[in-house]
């Protein structure tokens, strides 16, 4: 189904290799960072495949039938959109912690650099890919007869329709589009705070109200094949299963009040010395 999606094969001979495999199921990273907006607390997870060529395309993420797709909150929280937006990233007004999808593209709508958006369709597994309720959203699971949810871009999978899709499009690039926001290091996300975010493809923000929640632990899980184009070569997780996804990346968490009284504690002994 995903073959007829992936048109970055015509370019493949054209791109850099390198001497080992560059994408891989296990090249998945996310940023975790709070933000506070109209007295609500919200925790982001922005999810990224990583990878060590510039030049690798990522063209598509989807299930199969032999690997079903799904993005599940593990805890139920919500994920949670601003007011009449949906998982399509083409959202002008769109809150900065709004959740969507992407194939590469950092911010919805257009980027720093004034690119055109991109056109995303949501495969059929994707059922409320255009819904604007935030609230039926939590699991984001294909059903039991599909493969899962997944998007592809709707203009084409190559450098030439879709500039965000090679891996090194912000490769170089200064300030918050190509810095990681993370608030804390979180064992097992992959990025830590401040980081360059260099040779690191988004492919979507994912955002839960933890207003009150203290240190509760929030984790999600992430389960999906991708195509694209790695070390030159084109793979398919439907036909190569190092190229599938199968793991958990953590969100941040607001401090319990102990370590938030503490933290000050902290900061009043060291004022007191100085």
């Amino acid at each position: 189904m995903r073959n007829s999606t992936f048109v970055a094969a015509a370019f493949a001979a054209g791109l850099a290799a390198s001497a080992s495999a560059t994408i891989t199921g296990n090249a998945v990273s996310g940023d975790s960072y709070l933000v506070n907006d109209g007295g609500r607390t919200y925790s982001v997870l922005d999810v990224y495949i990583k990878s060590n060529n510039a030049n690798d395309v990522v063209a598509s993420v989807y299930g199969v039938a032999a690997y079903k797709a799904e993005w599940t909150q593990l805890q139920g929280r919500d994920f949670k959109h601003t007011a009449g937006t949906s998982w399509n990233p083409n959202s002008p007004d769109a809150a900065s912690w709004d959740s969507f999808v992407t194939t590469g593209m950092r911010v919805q709508t257009a980027d720093e650099d004034g690119a055109t958006p991109i056109a995303l369709t949501g495969d059929p597994g994707f059922s409320n890919f255009n819904s604007t309720s935030a609230t039926s959203n939590n699991r984001l699971r294909g059903p039991t007869s599909g493969n899962g949810p997944g998007w592809f871009p709707a203009a084409g999978a190559n450098p030439a329709s879709n500039p965000y899709s090679r891996v090194g499009y912000y490769n170089g690039q200064s300030g918050p589009i190509n810095t990681a926001k993370a608030s804390s290091n979180i064992a097992g996300n992959g990025i830590n705070a401040g980081q360059s975010l260099d040779n690191m493809f988004m492919i979507g923000r994912f955002t839960i109200d933890i207003t009150g929640a203290e240190a509760d632990l929030f984790t999600m899980k992430l389960k999906f094949a991708m195509t694209g184009v790695s070390n030159g070569a084109t793979v398919s997780g439907s036909t190569n299963a190092n190229f599938r996804v199968d793991s958990t990346l953590t969100f941040a968490q607001v401090p319990a009040p102990a370590a938030a009284a503490l933290l000050g504690l902290a900061g009043l002994v060291t004022r007191r010395r100085k």
